[in-house]
């Protein structure tokens, strides 16, 4: 009786550890048999976020190239600009305002009269400040109490050459006839030369004789 006992256990056990290993070996199989799914057989897609990812990031630069071993970078050279020397490079600094001219005078004039000065190279910016009064003109040089109307000019060497010969035509300064004026004008830079100017005084009334009381100052 207990033999039997021990035979039906025994052959149980040997029967679930069949099963078992059927039940198993078969689910192995069956995992190993399946194939890998396999992707579409065309084209890939491609997107333009994907293409510029794909794209090589070069680096160049004088640290860069040794390191990468790349043809070094090639710098631009400019051209080198050649500045032609003019006389206006030639201007120099005034002396401070250190050096003047005064020109007080009293001129009879009958139809013109003129005041020349000269101003010296490298002046930036000579000025010419003043008044004039015009008068006609008593018995002698002296002016009268009746008011007289002068033109005034300030004119360069050519300009006052052509007022002589009849050819006059433009000045640096000028102002209307009047009994009285004040001027306050500023001549141009002298370069490396010398400058000379008129002051010119031109009658209202060529017929009568007048006087001019000038009162002029340069300074440069």
């Amino acid at each position: 009786m207990k033999k039997s006992v021990v035979l039906y256990i025994v052959g149980s056990i040997a029967l679930l550890g069949a099963l078992y290993a059927w039940t198993h070996l078969g689910r192995v199989a069956t995992r190993v048999s399946v194939p890998a799914p396999t992707s579409a057989s065309g084209p890939e897609a491609q997107y333009p976020e994907a293409e510029v990812a794909n794209q090589m990031v070069t680096v160049t630069g004088p640290l860069a190239d040794p390191m990468l071993q790349q043809k070094p970078t090639v710098a631009e050279t400019a051209s080198l600009v050649v500045h032609e020397v003019t006389t206006l490079d030639r201007v120099g600094n005034s002396p401070a305002r250190t050096d003047s001219l005064t020109l007080h005078k009293t001129l009879e004039v009958t139809r013109v009269a003129n005041l020349s000065f000269e101003i010296p190279a490298h002046a930036t910016s000579p000025k010419l400040r003043g008044t004039y009064q015009a008068f006609v003109r008593q018995s002698g040089s002296q002016p009268g109490d009746d008011a007289a109307e002068m033109e005034f000019l300030v004119l360069n060497e050519r300009q006052y050459s052509d007022l002589l010969s009849g050819r006059f035509a433009d000045a640096l300064f000028s102002a209307a006839s009047a009994h009285q004026q004040e001027v306050d004008f500023t001549l141009p830079p002298t370069f490396d030369q010398s400058a000379k100017y008129y002051l010119v005084f031109r009658s209202g009334s060529p017929r009568v004789k007048e006087i001019v009381q000038a009162d002029f100052r340069i300074d440069f």
